[in-house]
């Protein structure tokens, strides 16, 4: 159908008599049709100011220039077709679709999409600060179909914004959602939680995702980490345990088994030298072992805050 209906625009436009709607029609087949430069070489000979393709030209442009990656031409034709849709629209979330008519259904769901797509395009440009507000409008309008590629963009920009506690509440409030992805909310709140020095939350997600997706290699990394930064030799080889168990591999795991041997070999130096400084009797070997369990999870009891 489509072919049909592009070989009779292309000869009608060619003819000169095609109207900006057929322009338009035809550009939007070229879309469909991996025709991308086809397209745009098309849009530059629509009229951007006609009120009857105004918005379809400028959506089209849009969307075609953020494909190739040319945001800053595309900015432009986006904030153009976001200001149409508010003023037709508004700029709340609406549920009250039944009474509209499928060019509005459409018009009311494009409007988070645009948003998404002008944030998208500001942090490809690194101006985190508008991508942020931007998304997070993206987010405020978002149907249930389409809200986990905001969410996935919105975590980008918190952590290039280096706002991680704050990442850490914004996945949070995603868990307490309790939707599908919930397991992957964990092992990004996880994350965010390590760099945000949040160690309790490390460990916590660990025991989540460990239980509901066991093969997953993040999870234990950054918890054996925590487990090394507090010299908690058993937490770590309780997790080593379960990465056996389930066959995970990653060579960050390798590194943490370095770690756990270096801090083996420093607390047993540590703890011989303070036995050679006191005073016991030789038969009583339970006083090293004692010295070294002491020595070892001392820290540890820091993060739990015992």
């Amino acid at each position: 159908i489509d072919r049909e209906r592009m070989e009779e625009l292309e000869a009608l436009i060619g003819e000169g008599a095609g109207t900006e709607r057929e322009k338009v029609s035809l550009a939007w087949i070229y879309s469909r049709n991996e025709k991308r430069e086809e397209a745009l070489k098309l849009l530059e000979d629509i009229q951007s100011d006609n009120e009857k393709t105004e918005a379809e030209y400028h959506y089209l442009s849009g969307w075609l220039l953020a494909g190739e990656q040319k945001y800053e031409e595309a900015l432009p034709h986006l904030q153009k077709l976001k200001d149409f849709l508010i003023e037709k629209y508004g700029n709340e979330k609406r549920e009250d679709l039944e009474d509209l008519s499928i060019e509005d259904v459409l018009g009311v769901n494009r409007l988070p999409y645009v948003y998404f797509l002008i944030g998208t395009g500001y942090a490809y440009c690194e101006d985190l600060d508008n991508a942020k507000a931007n998304v997070q409008e993206a987010l405020r309008l978002a149907k249930s179909f389409d809200y986990y590629d905001y969410v996935r963009l919105y975590d980008y920009i918190l952590l290039n914004r280096q706002e991680y506690a704050e990442g850490v509440e914004f996945w949070s409030r995603e868990i307490e959602k309790n939707n599908s992805y919930v397991t992957i909310s964990h092992g990004n709140r996880q994350y965010m939680a390590y760099k945000a020095g949040d160690a309790r939350t490390v460990i916590d997600d660990y025991y989540y995702l460990r239980e509901n997706d066991p093969a997953y290699a993040d999870s234990y990394v950054l918890a054996e980490e925590i487990f090394l930064d507090y010299s908690d030799a058993e937490g770590y080889e309780d997790a080593q345990k379960y990465v056996e168990e389930n066959n995970v591999e990653d060579v960050r795991l390798d590194y943490c088994k370095g770690r756990y041997y270096r801090l083996i070999n420093k607390t047993l130096r540590i703890s011989l030298n303070w036995v050679d400084d006191i005073n016991y009797d030789e038969s009583d070997t339970s006083l090293i072992g004692e010295s070294l369990s002491f020595v070892i999870n001392a820290n540890f009891k820091q993060y739990l805050g015992e």
